[in-house]
């Protein structure tokens, strides 16, 4: 027989979505950040920076690395990047009902640095706030959370190149939207 199901929503909003940060190194650059707790409950949020990379599908989609798939110089960036609440790091927040929390990010890039892109996530997930799910609950626990996406560039800027390697659309639509290949 079905037994009852309990879920809990919550809504959030942040601004910037991305974030374009461009320097020389070394470098101290800080940007504000702005979260929101949109929903009429209180959200306790855990605060991740996660890397990320193209996905191998070729579709736009994001793969976040794993340690081990990182090069030294992007694990000494990462080390490097920081959330501030009033100039203190943090790695949790509580957001009551409504509230916004006006907090700071900020990247240390060290003179060694190697000239290169570095694409990091900012993840707000919902925490657990301590509580377990047990085996004998038969409950399964799924967090939601936002980011806001930075992308880094480090070192000179030049001129930006790309190639095409593959282009095609049918010959022939008799209505839209146009499918494409693009590569």
């Amino acid at each position: 027989l079905p037994t009852d199901a309990k879920a809990q929503s919550f809504h959030l909003g942040i601004f910037p979505p991305i974030i374009e940060i461009t320097v020389k190194p070394p470098a101290n650059v800080s940007t504000p950040l702005s979260i929101q707790n949109l929903s009429s409950e209180i959200v306790e949020l855990t605060i991740d920076v996660k890397p990320f990379t193209a996905s191998d599908q070729e579709n736009g989609e994001v793969r976040y690395l794993r340690d081990n798939e990182l090069p030294a110089d992007f694990l000494s960036i990462l080390q490097r990047v920081k959330v501030l609440d009033q100039n203190r790091e943090v790695k949790e927040l509580i957001l009551g009902p409504k509230q916004r929390k006006e907090l700071t990010l900020n990247i240390n890039v060290p003179r060694d640095s190697i000239a290169q892109d570095y694409y990091l996530s900012i993840v707000f997930s919902r925490s657990t706030g301590g509580r377990a799910v047990s085996k004998e609950h038969n409950a399964t626990e799924v967090f939601g959370g936002i980011a806001t996406n930075v992308l880094l560039s480090v070192g000179s800027t030049g001129i930006a190149s790309g190639l095409i390697q593959e282009f095609s659309v049918p010959v022939f639509v008799e209505k839209g939207p146009v499918p494409f290949t693009v590569r």
